[in-house]
């Protein structure tokens, strides 16, 4: 399956943790709600040159997730200066966690046919934030994907597999069902 993500940011899925003036959230938030690469691009042109870390570090985010959800695939050619504004946003100090930047770093590394690197990023998303919806659909998509490649190798393997959707699918069944933190209930 290689369907669109549903995440938001960080500061949406955890609200309260992170705070920015509420110009500055009224952007992100037309820009996710946007749903359209072009617009959350114009809207959010600005913060990709902030002076302050934490809004490069959302901003590039947000247009990621807008690119990922409207089915952009997150390839080199098309995502590789963002990801550069999240890498030096995280260098410069902002204060997330870095989740949604393993989360796309997994996306980015599935277009790119690289599923053990997507896992490795997925992986490193959920450590960052255990509760991470749309990490552990993706990680649950890519174990899916796997069993699908190599489940017939061996009884071994079957096992594994089916463990580790077992243990992903009760990852998620344990999210918090409050609705303005979980973003699972979209679905």
């Amino acid at each position: 399956s290689q369907g669109a993500p549903f995440a938001d940011v960080y500061a949406f899925r955890n609200p309260g943790t992170v705070t920015f003036e509420d110009a500055v959230m009224q952007r992100f938030a037309l820009a996710r709600a946007s749903r359209d690469p072009e617009t959350a691009e114009r809207l959010l042109a600005s913060d990709l040159e902030s002076a302050n870390a934490d809004i490069r570090y959302m901003a590039a985010t947000s247009l990621l997730m807008v690119r990922a959800s409207a089915g952009q695939p997150l390839t080199e050619r098309n995502a590789s200066s963002l990801f550069k504004i999240v890498e030096l946003a995280q260098q410069a100090g902002a204060s997330m966690p870095g989740s949604d930047a393993a989360f796309l770093q997994a996306l980015r590394a599935r277009a790119n046919g690289d599923a053990r690197l997507a896992r490795d990023h997925v992986d490193r998303a959920l450590q960052l934030e255990p509760r991470f919806f749309s990490a552990l659909a993706l990680r649950l998509d890519l174990v899916f994907d796997r069993a699908l490649l190599f489940g017939q190798q061996s009884r071994a393997v079957c096992e594994a597999t089916y463990l580790d959707v077992l243990q992903t699918l009760t990852a998620i069944l344990d999210l918090s069902p409050c609705r303005y933190q979980a973003a699972h209930l979209d679905l």
